[in-house]
């Protein structure tokens, strides 16, 4: 059984306000937490099984395969009996199995692995879907962003390293075998070129001292509950994504958030509150 790359984002509006499992809050959604589930999904739908996140969302309820909003991983063999997990590491403290990971690899199969998903202080939990070793590092799949298709190409440690070594970036593993798989290395799609970043208005922005050494939060959606992306510093310069007469409207105003991209290239939501205008400049200024 071969397998072939199946994107879904956890993103998508069909399913992204779908409460995951048995989770009662308000954000125990697949949308913000189900990236796992929809990491396995593309696992699944790449061997031919061709389910969404929604519906292995469904199935697995449907045979109590949730604690709250945790996934209880065996349970995917009560929905499809093909697969079971043969190796479920967690890793937080020591370093992952990386020949693990590149043995099954080898053998056409993907992993799913847990990653940091945010450059904020403590662990963010992400998961994302591993399907080609390249160099010293490895081709994913992310759920996150909600990018449909496979031809951009995404590595692990490019957007989750976050300073750590390859072993350290990983934090848990897991490996399902599906019967009748095995057919050699994943083919690795033809990479188009990169779409074109947002384009910037012509703002240049400062982020301001107040925010002190933990900086300023970018976060993925227009609001300041959406997950975090990463943080710029005080002083740090930005480009503001979104019309200028927009912008201007909420500067000052907390809660009311900017679209903007670091000089590194990140891109993300900070909340006007740490904008104000610099009345020497033409330009917005957060200072």
């Amino acid at each position: 059984m071969a397998f072939n790359l199946v994107y879904y984002s956890q993103q998508d509006p069909q399913w992204k306000e779908d409460q995951l499992g048995f989770g009662t809050g308000s954000q125990d959604t697949i949308g913000y937490v189900g990236c796992a589930l929809t990491s396995v999904a593309m696992l699944l739908s790449g061997f031919g099984f061709t389910v969404t996140p929604r519906g292995l969302n469904e199935n697995m309820k449907a045979v109590e395969g949730f604690i709250g909003d945790l996934i209880r991983w065996e349970y995917v063999n009560k929905v499809l009996p093909q697969v079971k997990v043969k190796t479920n590491i967690k890793c937080e403290t020591s370093d992952a199995p990386l020949g693990t990971i590149d043995a099954a690899l080898a053998a056409g199969t993907p992993v799913v692995v847990r990653v940091d998903g945010s450059a904020s202080p403590g662990l963010q939990w992400h998961y994302v879907m591993v399907y080609a070793k390249k160099g010293a590092d490895y081709l994913i799949l992310d759920p996150w962003p909600y990018q449909p298709g496979t031809e951009k190409e995404d590595l692990l440690m490019a957007r989750y390293g976050r300073g750590n070594p390859l072993q350290r970036a990983i934090q848990h593993v897991l490996i399902f075998e599906v019967e009748g798989a095995g057919t050699g290395p994943i083919a690795t799609p033809a990479i188009s070129a990169t779409p074109a970043a947002a384009a910037s208005s012509g703002f240049q922005i400062l982020v301001k001292n107040i925010v002190g050494k933990q900086g300023a939060k970018l976060h993925s959606e227009a609001s300041r509950h959406s997950r975090p992306v990463g943080t710029v510093k005080a002083k740090e310069m930005l480009n503001v994504l979104e019309d200028k007469g927009t912008a201007k409207d909420k500067v000052g105003e907390g809660g009311k958030m900017i679209h903007v991209r670091s000089a590194s290239g990140l891109e993300g939501y900070v909340d006007g509150a740490y904008v104000k205008i610099d009345s020497s400049s033409p330009k917005v200024r957060m200072e």
